[in-house]
């Protein structure tokens, strides 16, 4: 339904709706619509949303088309309930940020709760409100003591138990049971997978470039099982070959896969595995681009200019290519470091990625004349048997890394390049707000740098003082919170954090279904395929709204799952105490920890009049909670060794 909404704002064209489509249109009120341009799309004056509430609740109208909420008055909600889809009559003049009424109840939206049984009552896990649900008394009765069971809210139903709260097991059902995510696929999706077969066709490669002999590798990190994207490095020609897993080719349009890969979005990453958007069968084998067999790829052939550095003359096409190499991030690391080769191919190879890694290097320095490196640190969990966290790991961005990462980049802009009309990845500059609170902070903790008119010299300035007093790490996150989140958006506005003026997702269909929409409006478009092209774009806004909170959704669920890993850690060392880095102060005090484990998110009850933001601290762990994921404790003392 939301889906369809979003579609109306921007305007349909009824000849590419679906039969289901339809059936919703019919249930709109005429009076609700209007027709231009041969498209059917909502009158001006109605905008459809969904009804939120708040602590006092009072009820917020949030629209579908992302723009701010509208407060509701309580005589104005037709007795809407949270969480509904409606429509709402924009009432403007009634305040300086307008104001609105319901004017019609069109469903409620799916949602589901994680239930805990707590003095034979199921209350949500968080909030610890209780939960309407269709079981009796007796069954409540029988229920033991921290049972978790998921609920649909939508219905009040109880659909299945999850577990127990004490059973570090269940942190994965309850990260995923939020969203209502599943690792198992419907039967009719796998019906479509096993007719594919295990190996690719000898017909499927008709018509196809043959690049077999071209020695492409894929370079992943040591426990990935999909492999989306491999490389080859033509050095006489000085051109890159990106070849991508060809997604499109298997999952088609609006089958069952394809309904499911959109409802996923994206494959969600814990620790220990991943939750994938498109069955293994698919992500690992058939769509992977493994070593050693022949597999079907979209592929950006990208000759370098070695003066200018830009690429020039770029081609895309359907492929057949046969990796001949399988490397892990350490192992090149290893090899361009110097280590002896382990054979004769990985000797061949090295001669390739030596030559291509110097051209990166040189694209990347042209690169951060415009765009921005900010080292906020990504952290891995090493879990246990029993998944509770043993230590955590810092990744470090090594010379693989970069080297994949640049080639990515260059493919990612000439996809966005390949199409006048499309889905791009889009990241506007800060705002002079933010930026304004950003400097006030700078200030606080003695950060001296220039301010200049030009926001690429002020960032580099500020990043090149945070080095001299070693708080990278520390201000980078700060410059990161300034920005708007990077999203996905019809309209291309550029993308401020990498400096480009057009940029996409086009080299991991495998885990983003924003990848998988862009192959297609590729494919189209070099078909020159006008119907089917109109029938890709005609939603396109809606889309990209849909899979950037998708996006923040799959984000969310990983997020969850490590903050309860956290807190049950914490709350196995209740006052003991660790070494942590203030980050907030002010209303709601908090640090992170640094040792013995990193990144956890510790509340705290003050913070001493002598301690500033960044200083290092030793807190005694007071409390936790891995229902909630709340950690709270208070500061000892400041760390005499800055050292740390």
């Amino acid at each position: 339904m939301k889906h369809f909404l979003r579609k109306l704002i921007a305007g349909i064209d009824t000849a590419f709706l679906s039969s289901q489509e339809q059936t919703y249109l019919a249930t709109l009120d005429a009076q609700y619509l209007r027709t231009d341009e041969g498209k059917i799309r909502f009158n001006s004056k109605f905008k459809p949303g969904i009804i939120k509430e708040r602590k006092d609740q009072s009820k917020l109208f949030i629209p579908l088309d992302e723009t701010d909420p509208i407060s509701l008055d309580s005589t104005m909600t037709m007795h809407a309930q949270k969480e509904d889809i409606v429509l709402v009559q924009r009432i403007m003049g009634r305040s300086r940020y307008g104001s609105a009424k319901v004017v019609a109840i069109l469903d409620k939206e799916t949602t589901y709760s994680v239930g805990i049984i707590q003095s034979h009552i199921l209350v949500e896990l968080v909030t610890k409100t209780p939960l309407k649900h269709d079981q009796d008394v007796a069954w409540l009765t029988a229920q033991k003591e921290g049972e978790l069971f998921l609920i649909d809210n939508k219905n009040n139903t109880l659909l299945r138990p999850l577990g127990h709260i004490d059973d570090p097991l269940v942190d994965e059902a309850i990260a995923l049971a939020l969203y209502n995510r599943s690792e198992a696929f419907g039967s009719a999706v796998l019906d479509e997978v096993k007719a594919f077969g295990r190996e690719v066709r000898e017909e499927e490669k008709v018509g196809r470039v043959d690049l077999r002999a071209l020695d492409f590798v894929t370079i992943d990190p040591v426990t990935a099982k999909d492999f989306d994207d491999a490389i080859y490095f033509d050095t006489a020609r000085h051109t890159l070959y990106v070849a991508i897993a060809d997604v499109s080719h298997y999952v088609v349009e609006e089958s069952a896969i394809d309904m499911t890969a959109y409802t996923r979005g994206f494959s969600v990453y814990f620790p220990h595995k991943s939750i994938p958007m498109l069955p293994r069968e698919l992500s690992e084998n058939l769509c992977s681009l493994n070593p050693h067999v022949d597999r079907l790829s979209f592929v950006f052939e990208m000759p370098i200019d070695t003066t200018t550095l830009e690429v020039h003359n770029a081609k895309v096409y359907e492929a057949v290519i046969h990796s001949k190499r399988r490397f892990n991030y350490e192992e090149v690391d290893a090899l361009l470091e110097g280590a002896a080769p382990k054979d004769a191919n990985d000797a061949h190879q090295l001669v390739m990625l030596r030559a291509l890694q110097a051209s990166m290097d040189r694209v990347r320095a042209k690169r951060l004349l415009t765009g921005y490196t900010f080292r906020a640190p990504e952290i891995g969990m090493n879990l246990d048997a029993q998944q509770l966290l043993e230590s955590t790991v810092t990744a470090q961005e090594t010379p693989s890394h970069a080297l994949i990462e640049d080639c990515m980049l260059l493919a990612n802009i000439q996809a966005a390049k390949s199409f006048e009309q499309g889905l791009y990845r889009v990241h506007e500059a800060p705002s002079l707000a933010k930026l304004d609170t950003l400097y006030h902070q700078l200030a606080l903790i003695g950060l001296k740098f220039k301010l200049t008119a030009n926001l690429k010299e002020t960032i580099t300035s500020i990043q090149k003082a945070a080095q001299e007093m070693h708080l990278e790490h520390q201000i980078d996150t700060l410059l990161i919170q300034t920005q708007m989140q990077a999203h996905y958006a019809s309209l291309n506005v550029g993308h401020f954090g990498l400096g480009f003026g057009i940029y996409t997702h086009f080299t991991s269909p495998i885990r983003r279904y924003s990848d998988l929409v862009v192959h297609r409006i590729i494919k189209a478009t070099l078909a020159h395929e006008e119907r089917h092209l109109a029938k890709l774009l005609q939603p396109i806004d809606a889309t990209a709204i849909d899979i950037s909170h998708k996006e923040r959704e799959a984000d969310h669920v990983a997020k969850n799952f490590a903050y309860r890993k956290y807190a049950r850690w914490a709350h196995a060392r209740i006052d003991q105490t660790i070494e942590a880095m203030i980050i907030a102060i002010d209303e709601a005090p908090k640090a992170l920890s640094i040792s013995p484990i990193d990144a956890m998110p510790i509340e705290l009850d003050s913070v001493p009049l002598d301690i500033g933001l960044f200083d290092k601290v030793v807190v005694r762990i007071l409390g936790a909670d891995y229902t909630t994921n709340r950690i709270w404790g208070s500061v000892v003392e400041k760390c005499i060794d800055e050292a740390v």
